[in-house]
């Protein structure tokens, strides 16, 4: 597993991969959007999580107890430092 730091939108696997979870930090009201895709064309059916953070509730983080199988991994960032775990 390797844990890629998320700090615009990102590609993060263009392939076959598994996705073990993500985490998101910042001090106000954000956003971090991850799909199942091999490229960025962020389909609202692909969408697999969205983390949400506020300046009440500064981090969001999501392990899957197992891990996701997926085409691809896109990430769409707003603010904030993000982190995505694959392997």
């Amino acid at each position: 597993m390797r844990a890629v730091s998320i700090t615009a939108d990102t590609q993060v696997a263009d392939g076959e991969c598994y996705l073990y979870g993500a985490e998101l930090s910042h001090s106000t009201d954000t956003s971090l959007i991850i799909y199942n895709e091999a490229d960025s064309s962020e389909t609202a059916a692909k969408k697999v999580i969205t983390l949400r953070v506020s300046d009440e509730m500064q981090y969001a983080c999501i392990i899957f107890p197992i891990p996701m199988r997926v085409a691809g991994v896109y990430a769409d960032w707003t603010a904030g430092v993000g982190t995505v775990y694959i392997g």
